[in-house]
């Protein structure tokens, strides 16, 4: 796989967590035209199903969801030492939920509507090098 972004090979999965269909596939669409592979999940717990610690990759994460928040899931996966980077999304932060997110692990806080080359390259830059 290579990032178009920066030219380099990455290694890994997008994973993308948003309840919202819509968002979902225009993520899935904008990442995949830049030669990312993505997944996607509709919930926490259906990410969370699919056993993702186990596999390398990022995730582009919705803060608000109706059953469990993204900093939820940015606290959950950094107490289980997770490897996987987390790009925040988010229609309005507050500096409270940007400071708790970039305490738990979180790589970057996208404020939406965001520039689509600004999710690519907090996206090459979260997923690691190939070899």
């Amino acid at each position: 796989m290579v990032s178009a972004a920066h030219g380099k090979p990455t290694d890994g999965t997008v994973f993308v967590v948003d309840d919202d269909a819509a968002m979902r596939d225009s993520l899935q669409a904008l990442l995949e035209v830049r030669g990312f592979r993505t997944r996607c999940f509709e919930s926490v717990a259906a990410f969370r199903a699919c056993k993702p610690g186990l596999l390398p990759g990022c995730v582009v994460l919705d803060l608000n969801m109706p059953e469990r928040n993204g900093l939820e899931l940015v606290e959950a996966l950094s107490a289980e030492g997770s490897r996987l980077r987390v790009i925040m999304l988010s229609g309005g932060f507050n500096d409270d939920f940007k400071a708790r997110a970039m305490a738990a692990g979180a790589t970057a806080c996208i404020d939406k509507p965001f520039a689509p080359a600004r999710l690519i390259e907090a996206v090459a830059a979260a997923l690691p090098a190939g070899a």
